[in-house]
């Protein structure tokens, strides 16, 4: 498989995604409005992350990892966890790690993924 870069947002100092040897290694994405409640941002996130995964040729279901970084863990952590539970494909889990860090940004959240593509 030849490797394929995507750069959905044209950014200048990196792609969005990367395809290679039958996956698709997403970058972390924030949310556009640092202002909106954590519920709200992790939303925004994780329809990027379709996007970007639909860009690919691929989706949710094909996940295999995701890492989940919060600015605030203890304050965000259940209300990240309810939309992403009402997100995920059920029936594929990812492998998926949740930290605290410090974010740039006004943004509370950053999500990374690989995806399997057919």
């Amino acid at each position: 498989m030849d490797m394929k870069r995507f750069n959905r947002n044209g950014l200048p100092h990196r792609g969005d995604s990367v395809a290679w040897n039958g996956c698709v290694h997403l970058s972390g994405i924030m949310p556009l409005d640092g202002d909106a409640d954590m519920s709200h941002q992790t939303q925004a996130v994780l329809a990027e992350v379709d996007l970007c995964l639909a860009a690919a040729g691929t989706s949710k279901s094909a996940l295999i990892s995701a890492t989940v970084w919060l600015s605030d863990l203890e304050r965000d952590f259940e209300d990240f966890n309810a939309a992403w539970s009402a997100w995920v494909d059920k029936h594929n889990l990812p492998a998926r790690s949740c930290v605290g860090a410090k974010l740039n940004g006004r943004g509370r959240i950053e999500i990374a993924v690989i995806a399997a593509c057919p």
